[in-house]
């Protein structure tokens, strides 16, 4: 039977997504007596319970929705199995999280059941692993696009709280932070477990339930190593008997004893300098000595003889470009100045310029570099 709950606090919402369910309505399963065994009923599914149900096409809308627009809200999501332990376990806490976030009207509590199989499959598509490690919190804050997974099987209310308060403080600074508000301890504790004795035996029932699963993941990763070990033992133990069986099995070795290369043989085959290496390392030896001693001394011999020769083909008629003869002087006029000349006063550069060009010109039998066309003088020139 499926009775139609109207839900105060969802009025107001996103309308043209129609989170939850069309109209503001959320459809819960008539209440069911909680003396019923835990496999017959679903969870929260009683009188007086602040969570609310979310169906399958509401929340594929919702969750797609999350990515492209900024949620308006602050939406909690507790995806559960019914059959599971864990997520029984997991009930009152999420209750006590209803119940003391309430007050606040921008966070809802939802539930999303997980048995159901169009649900199994859609988890299944788009969370993957999800179904494995129920109940799983799904939290889309505020002012946020997407969501965000909150670790732990087995979250309480305060840990759901600060995840939200952690989220409020990077998208909504100014946003004061969530608080448990009029929890009832003693009557939900009453509702579920019929009193607080109830309740503290439930919890030593999941402290327990928890250190068996703990066990018995510590004795499957035991299992596991010691087979992955067994394995690679019996596969070594294969190769060896395989090795000896063609040594037996092989006429010539079977008859002369395999040769042993000498000692020496055996350390330089084992040493890192091979032929190959030793060439590589050569050659890159003789290329970084070649670059040094062009950087030092070949670079400006190099330059030197060049410019001794268009020294000759000028004295032999052979003219150049402007740029190549302004070079060449300028190589000059630096080689008489490390040989110690100094520049004439400034009245006579051009008398100066002229006689450092024929003096170190002179060696050879005709050669000179064109005069340079001497400086304009004027108000704005650079002679006086």
């Amino acid at each position: 039977m499926v009775t139609p709950c109207y839900s105060p606090s969802w009025r107001g919402s996103f309308k043209p997504a129609c989170l939850w369910k069309q109209s503001n309505i959320c459809c819960r399963r008539a209440p069911k007596p909680l003396s019923a065994s835990a496999s017959q009923r679903d969870l929260w599914d009683y009188d007086g319970s602040c969570v609310s149900t979310i169906q399958l096409d509401s929340f594929k809308l919702f969750h797609r929705l999350s990515f492209g627009h900024r949620n308006h809200r602050t939406f909690i999501v507790v995806v559960y199995d019914p059959s599971s332990p864990s997520c029984r376990a997991a009930e009152y806490e999420i209750e006590r999280l209803a119940t003391g976030l309430r007050h606040s009207p921008a966070v809802q509590v939802a539930k999303l059941n997980a048995a159901e199989p169009d649900t199994c499959a859609f988890l299944a598509a788009t969370f993957p692993g999800l179904r494995d490690r129920l109940p799983a919190v799904l939290l889309y804050p505020e002012a946020a696009t997407g969501y965000i997974r909150l670790k732990g099987r087995s979250p309480t209310a305060e840990d759901v709280v600060r995840g939200v308060n952690k989220m409020y403080g990077l998208v909504l600074p100014m946003r004061p932070q969530l608080t448990l508000q009029d929890v009832p301890e003693g009557e939900l504790a009453q509702l579920l477990y019929g009193g607080p004795a109830g309740l503290e035996r439930q919890r030593k029932k999941e402290r327990f339930r928890r250190l068996l699963e703990e066990v018995a993941e510590a004795r499957e990763q035991a299992a596991t190593a010691a087979a992955g070990g067994e394995a690679g033992a019996q596969s070594a133990a294969a190769r060896d008997d395989a090795t000896r069986g063609l040594l037996q099995s092989s006429p010539v070795t079977a008859s002369v004893a395999p040769a042993t290369p000498p000692v020496a043989d055996v350390a330089v085959s084992r040493s890192y300098w091979s032929g190959d290496r030793a060439t590589l390392w050569g050659v890159m030896a003789l290329l970084s000595l070649f670059a040094f001693a062009w950087d030092m001394w070949l670079a400006a011999a190099w330059d030197r003889w060049q410019l001794e020769r268009r020294q000759r083909k000028r004295a032999r008629g052979v003219q150049f470009g402007q740029e190549q003869d302004t070079l060449d002087l300028g190589i000059l006029l630096a080689d008489r100045l490390e040989e110690g000349a100094a520049f004439a006063p400034s009245g006579r550069q051009v008398a100066a310029t002229t006689k450092m060009t024929t003096e170190t010109a002179a060696p050879l039998p005709s050669a000179s570099l064109p005069s340079l066309p001497p400086p304009h003088t004027g108000p704005n020139g650079v002679g006086v």
